[in-house]
């Protein structure tokens, strides 16, 4: 991490000796306070619980100006190396217990460039809400470099959010509000819309740089493979617009296929939307998270047994 930046983060520990960390890399135009409960009901069951805020998001961002802004140059790569950074931290405390990282939404994006540079560092990786390769990345960070040329890189175009957003809600029946495509949850977009932590137009640098993102979790040509029977687990809403539909998820898993990962598995779950984790059946998404991570993560078996009893 930079100097001067502060990364926020809040770390959920369990009692006694944890059987995994579980590093939770949050989406876009949101913040990592969302994910607390899902966070303290993973820490009940042994897990250390890792959640921090993205440059230019929650308690990372220095003012409310810089709130979608990551950094004047390579923001994109620093964010990713933030998450690397925070992991080996952890790690030194904890040497021996598996890790898994789960990425949402932008952050599943995130999580990929990460898996592109440092899979040796995980034993399982989760991707929610995750957003398929679009080619139309290219001409985004044309338009947006053409923005911060002609406006600055803290100018928030509308343009932009348009090009990244504006379908999203087109593809919601009779929506309630324009951010109904969040989830079917109402109560889950009421927070979120009167949160000013979370919903904000990102900067056009800051969409540069996830154009920048988008293209890299796509490009295998410096992809440094080192564990490909690293377990990977993708999870969506069946009426989420960002994943692309069930071929966009096939798109994305074929990706990592051959990046060289053959343990790929995907759940969808009917009727759901984007955030997952937020709907009022994400017991079901949390099931499916546990029953994955019993199969795949070594001394996590006994997951399905402590569910149970719960």
């Amino acid at each position: 991490m930079d100097e001067k930046q502060k990364i926020a983060t809040t770390i959920y520990r369990p009692k006694g000796q944890p059987r995994a960390i579980f590093q939770i890399s949050h989406g876009m135009a949101e913040h990592r306070l969302r994910y607390a409960e899902f966070a303290q009901n993973l820490a009940q069951l042994g897990f250390v619980v890792v959640t921090s805020d993205h440059r230019g998001h929650g308690g990372s961002a220095a003012s409310p100006e810089e709130l979608g802004y990551f950094n004047k140059h390579k923001g994109w790569q620093k964010c990713v190396n933030d998450l690397y950074e925070l992991m080996i931290q952890v790690k030194q405390e904890y040497p021996d217990v598996p890790v898994i990282l789960f990425g949402h939404s932008m952050g599943s994006i995130m999580a990929r460039s990460f898996v592109k540079r440092y899979d040796a560092l995980l034993n399982g990786l989760i991707l929610c809400g995750a957003p398929n390769y679009n080619p139309a990345a290219s001409a985004g960070r044309i338009a947006a470099k053409s923005i911060i040329a002609l406006k600055g890189d803290h100018y928030r175009s509308k343009l932009l959010d348009q090009l990244v957003q504006g379908s999203f809600n087109k593809q919601i029946p009779n929506p309630r509000t324009p951010l109904d495509w969040l989830s079917k949850n109402p109560d889950n977009v009421d927070a979120y819309i009167a949160d000013p932590l979370c919903g904000f137009r990102f900067t056009a640098s800051a969409f540069d740089d996830m154009f920048y993102g988008i293209q890299d979790m796509h490009d295998l040509m410096r992809w440094n493979l080192k564990n490909p029977k690293l377990p990977i687990l993708f999870i969506a809403g069946g009426d989420d617009p960002v994943t692309g539909g069930r071929k966009g998820l096939e798109s994305s898993a074929a990706t990592l296929r051959e990046a060289g990962y053959d343990d790929i598995e995907m759940r969808v779950f009917k009727g759901l939307r984007h955030e997952l984790l937020n709907e009022k059946e994400k017991d079901q998404v949390v099931a499916e998270i546990l029953d994955w991570t019993a199969r795949k993560i070594g001394g996590c078996a006994d997951l399905r047994t402590e569910q149970a009893d719960q």
